[in-house]
């Protein structure tokens, strides 16, 4: 039953993407989810870096706007399903072969055009769960402020500065305190139908260890990535739009000592590991479907080499650099579904 579920809110939104007609898309949006942000892995995420801080990246560059109707606030809600290409030989992260992500945002607009502050939340639903667990997972709730920069050439800038609070299992488990971020985003509109937008950002963990409760997989110290996103907007029918992503990122970890749990185990150190580099990117298509009722909702489909509520995949396996175009613990196919009020 469960499963029906899932495939009919999956057909639910492909279904949507084919109706109606609209006013027009407004500025890119794409960065607020998907692949534009980067994560280090979402545990037990196989095949990614490291644990992960996937509310950060899905708290990114969000939209410069006021809300519906003029008013200074705004909510959005949205779900995601998630499914690996790949179905078996998953190297013990089965639960992530089939997927959903919940998720709600609020903001408030300091100013009409360009200073905003957000809140945003989520949980995971996963299919498989160990007995006498529901596989419900919550995700990190992240508050940021945003500050809108119109520059020369037709470019806009958006600078964010953000903090996590651990509210996900995985943070738990790293003993995360905070991740502090910065963020700086450039995007240009070309000939009025292709939207440009590159963004750099660099996290740090405050934690209270060096290692996760394991004692010996490392907890990540910092991180600096780099996305980019061009979007296309079909000059036929203005509101179906078309784009590719792409993410990379470098993390630096603490060297674990290999203690066993302890009294003193896993205490921060300041030895590191060499640095390692995730990446990702996805093909998607998005549809801007016209106000219902003072709502916007839209929708995208998507296939991709990770996302942030996946993770991203490491370009070291088994001590060995490889990059992998199609590899099977990231390789998926996700709709979405978004609502803003």
């Amino acid at each position: 039953m469960r499963k029906t579920g899932t495939w009919l809110l999956a057909a639910a939104l492909l279904a949507a993407a084919g109706a109606g007609a609209t006013e027009g898309k407004e500025a890119s949006v794409k960065g607020e989810r998907g692949a534009a942000g980067g994560a280090m892995s979402a545990a037990p995420s196989g095949g990614s870096s490291g644990p992960s801080t996937n509310a950060l990246d899905r708290a990114g560059d969000e939209t410069q706007r006021a809300g519906i109707g003029g008013s200074r606030w705004e909510a959005s809600a949205g779900a995601e399903v998630h499914r690996l290409f790949i179905q078996t030989d998953l190297e013990g992260v089965g639960a992530q072969r089939q997927f959903e992500y919940y998720f709600a945002t609020f903001r408030y607009q300091l100013t009409p055009n360009n200073d905003k502050v957000s809140l945003r939340a989520g949980f995971y639903q996963y299919l498989l769960a160990d007995p006498q667990e529901t596989g419900l997972r919550a995700d990190d709730v992240v508050l940021a402020y945003t500050h809108r920069f119109a520059l020369p050439w037709e470019l806009e800038s958006n600078v964010q500065g953000s903090l996590l609070a651990p509210t996900s299992f995985i943070s738990y488990k790293m003993g995360l305190i905070t991740a502090p971020r910065l963020s700086v985003e450039l995007t240009r509109k070309l000939a009025g139908l292709v939207t440009v937008s590159v963004r750099g950002f660099g996290d740090y963990y405050w934690q209270r260890y060096d290692t996760m409760a394991d004692g010996a997989t490392p907890n990540p110290v910092a991180r600096l990535g780099a996305t980019a996103d061009v979007s296309f907007e079909l000059p036929w029918h203005r509101p179906l739009s078309a784009g590719l992503a792409g993410y990379t990122g470098y993390a630096w970890f603490y060297l674990p000592q290999g203690q066993p749990p302890g009294p003193n185990y896993g205490a921060i150190r300041p030895q590191s590991q060499p640095v390692q580099q995730s990446y990702g990117g996805e093909a998607y298509l998005r549809y801007q479907v016209p106000k219902l009722y003072g709502i916007e909702p839209s929708l995208q489909l998507s296939y991709a080499q990770g996302d942030p509520s996946l993770g991203y995949t490491s370009r070291l396996h088994d001590g060995v650099s490889h990059l992998y175009l199609f590899y099977r613990l990231s390789s998926e196919l996700y709709a979405a579904l978004e609502l803003k009020f």
